[in-house]
């Protein structure tokens, strides 16, 4: 199964060691057609056209755009295609029960 990510920039970029570490993409997709066909300097991925992704069966789609309205639009265009993709938001919070807290968050006792 391919796993893609729809939209490339700082929602991505931020979350990227979580998305790569839990999702493991293999491509991504972006409505700026600037960006397909070229390879993302930070998460080294190939970013592809809407269009492109119904070449590739049996596929799963994350999308990784942080503004709601945005990702909404994103999500009618892909239902659209017949794909239901996945939020980043629902995700993380899926995968943020495997990681540990940084030590900073943690309560030190003062009578040790």
């Amino acid at each position: 199964m391919k796993k893609m990510i729809f939209g490339v920039g700082k929602t991505l970029y931020n979350n990227w060691r979580y998305i790569e570490k839990y999702y493991a993409p293999n491509l991504a997709i972006d409505n700026n057609p600037d960006l397909w066909g070229k390879i993302d300097e930070v998460t080294g991925l190939t970013c592809i056209s809407p269009n492109d992704l119904l070449l590739y069966t049996p596929l799963e789609i994350l999308i990784t755009v942080g503004d709601p309205y945005s990702a909404d639009n994103i999500s009618s265009q892909l239902s659209g295609m017949g794909i239901k993709p996945e939020y980043l938001i629902e995700k993380i919070k899926e995968w943020s029960a495997y990681e540990k807290l940084p030590s900073e968050f943690y309560i030190q006792n003062e009578n040790k």
